[in-house]
Order: structure tokens, then C-alpha cells, then sequence
């Protein structure tokens, strides 16, 4: 399921006629506005987070705007703003129009005194948590959406990137691949194969995913030199996915029949550093927005190959299949904006010869 803002407004709408019948009864009909604002600004709170950064994020509004004065709040006015916000609980105080209250911390904020008078909006681990002072609601899962109140980005992209790996990659089951493989058992790639394989990509994103003023777009600059391979920006929401495209084995020049380039594991941590300078130049450019990185790597590497090979054993064609590669340093744990590098290997056809 794809979430667009039109569905995301139908929800709302069924969810408020849903608990306002509960919530009425916890707090009586004073609760109408703050429970109607706080339904409104959900959507406009989590589009512009990166939520798998965070272990929970609340939202409140006070029937009557108190305000914690021990609590050391930071006032916004744009919701591009909470970007900055870098520890792993955030709680928001919605006090009206272009007035929003942020607290950020290690430690999750407790609510318990909160809830006396109001209910609270929670995202934690995947889940919509409306809390009452009598109990919890938790929403179902959505499919392709890290909530009701999100339209589909990251984890709809992480989900088309699966699927394309396992229906895709491995039999090289789509026509821009087949164009960038050398020989029918799938031992060399051809010279220069990087648009190909970008393009493979590249098309079938556009067929997996959707959004309203979705764009995805190949060679785009990040700055005055240097594009990234494929640029997502979904529209209506802040969020960028960068993704660096690199290939590993052998390819052959069709016209000397010798190895045009060969690409070992030190490729691939060639293009980690590489889709970090372009975050760290990305992050210059829009500091507002919520980028994640993604390197992906065609895997086309063959064991006791030469130029010459043109069929391959079983042992020699899987040898690398399940093969990591080791990332020195690994970004993908030191930083929240680089993703869980992805390796598509490329099965050869193979003869078990002796």
C-alpha cells in the first residue's frame, strides 16, 4: 500500500470518529480541540523526521497551553526544523499555529502527569500509540508505510530494494543487466557496464514506487563535480535517498577480448567513503532535510577465472555468493544517514566440471 496525503487525511478522519468516542469518554468533550489539533499536526511532525532515528517521538497538546517550565523546551515555527534534533526521544508540545515546543533527550519523557488532563501521540518501534489516563491504542502496521500518518519514503524504498534483489538480480531477469553481462554464463561483465546497471535500477524504482511529486533521477550533482548515481526526493516531505551504485568481478573489452577493469571488495569501500562525502555536501546544501545513503553493490565476482573462461564450476561460480564484504570503517554504524550497505550478487550458469 502506498500512503498519499488525500489517503493520510482519510485516516485521520477515521481514526478521529474511531477514538473520539474513547477519548471523550476519558476526558469529556473539552478534549475536542486539542484532540482535532494534535490529529492535524501528526502528519506534519513525522513527515519531516527520519523516524527510524528515533526510539519514540510524542506529541500533546494541554487543553489549556500549560507549559513545564522545568522542562527545557526549544520553540520552532517550521517543521523542517526538527531535523536538528539528534537524541533518540523527542516530545512536542503543540501550543498553536507556528508555535511548537521541543524537548529532546536521552531518556524518554515521562507523560504520567501529562495524561491526567490530555492523551498523547506516540511513535515507538514501528507503532501509533494514542495514550490515555485509562489505556493504550495501538494502530496496526501498514504495509510500505512506517505509519498511518506518513506517506511512503524510506521504508517503501527498502522493501522495492529487497524485492529487486531477490526477483531481479540474481538470474539477471531484466533487460539493462543482460545488456551490461559479457557472455551467456555469466562470468564477465562487459566493458564500462555502470549506466546499464544504474539504469536497471533506476527504471525498476519507478515502477515500484509512488508518491505524489515523487522524483527519481540518474547523475545528479551534489555539488559543482560530483553526481550521485540516483537521486530520490519524495514531494511533500523532506526526505532524500542517495543512492551510490558500484560493480565487483571482471569485465572484458569486446574488442582486445582482455580485461577491461577489475574490481575487488576495495571498490566497494572506495564508494562507502564516496557516498559519505556526498552526504557531508548534501548536508551543506538542504540542512533541513532527512538524506540517507544508500551503496549498492553489483556482485559479479568468479573464483579462478581468467580472460580466457568461459565456463565455471559450481564451487568457483557461488564462491563469493555469500561472501560479505567488510566495510573499514562501517558507516552504517557510526553514522544514522548511511544505510546498511546492499549487495546484489549476479549468479553465473555453471558446468560442475573436474
Amino acid at each position: 500500500m502506498h500512503t498519499s496525503e488525500q489517503e493520510i487525511a482519510a485516516v485521520s478522519q477515521l481514526l478521529s470518529d474511531f477514538f473520539a468516542i474513547n477519548i471523550y469518554n476519558c476526558y469529556g468533550l473539552e478534549i475536542k480541540d486539542s484532540f482535532r489539533c494534535v490529529l492535524r499536526y501528526i502528519p506534519m511532525v513525522l513527515k519531516n523526521l527520519y523516524l527510524n532515528k528515533y526510539q519514540s517521538v510524542r506529541i500533546f497538546k494541554h487543553i489549556n497551553n500549560n507549559i513545564d517550565v522545568n522542562i527545557q523546551w526549544k520553540k520552532i515555527v517550521n517543521f523542517e526544523h526538527l531535523a536538528q534534533f539528534n537524541d533518540p526521544h523527542l516530545c512536542i508540545q503543540i501550543l498553536g499555529t507556528n508555535n511548537i515546543l521541543v524537548y529532546s533527550s536521552q531518556e524518554q519523557f515521562d507523560i504520567s502527569n501529562i495524561l491526567e488532563t490530555t492523551f498523547v501521540y506516540e511513535y515507538s518501534n514501528c507503532q501509533d500509540i494514542f495514550h490515555t489516563n485509562q489505556k493504550q491504542y495501538i494502530l496496526p502496521n501498514i504495509s510500505g508505510s512506517e505509519s498511518y500518518f506518513t506517506v511512503s519514503t524510506f521504508k517503501s524504498l527498502d522493501e522495492a530494494l529487497d524485492n529487486y534483489q531477490l526477483m531481479v538480480v540474481p538470474n539477471a531477469n531484466c533487460a539493462y543487466i543482460e545488456k551490461s553481462i559479457y557472455d551467456k554464463n555469466r562470468i564477465f561483465l562487459k566493458s564500462k557496464p555502470e549506466h546499464n546497471l544504474r539504469d536497471s535500477l533506476k527504471n525498476y524504482l519507478r515502477t515500484r514506487l509512488r508518491g505524489e511529486n515523487l522524483e527519481i533521477r540518474a547523475e545528479q550533482n551534489i555539488d559543482d563535480t560530483h553526481p550521485v548515481d540516483i537521486k530520490i526526493t519524495w514531494g511533500n516531505t523532506n526526505h532524500i535517498a542517495l543512492i551510490e551504485i558500484k560493480w565487483l568481478g571482471h569485465s572484458i573489452n569486446e574488442e582486445t577480448l582482455e580485461f577491461a577493469t577489475s574490481y575487488s571488495a576495495s571498490r566497494a569501500n572506495n564508494g562507502a567513503k564516496q557516498l559519505v562525502d556526498y552526504l557531508d555536501e548534501n548536508k551543506k546544501q538542504v540542512p533541513n532535510h532527512n538524506t540517507q545513503g544508500y551503496l549498492v553493490v553489483y556482485d559479479l565476482r568468479r573464483r579462478g577465472v581468467n580472460k580466457d573462461t568461459r565456463t565455471i564450476s559450481t564451487n568457483n561460480g557461488f564462491y563469493y555468493k555469500d561472501k560479505e564484504i567488510e566495510y573499514d570503517p562501517d558507516y552504517s554504524k557510526s553514522r544514522d544517514d548511511f544505510h546498511l550497505p546492499i549487495r546484489f550478487f549476479i549468479e553465473p550458469r555453471c558446468e560442475d566440471v573436474s
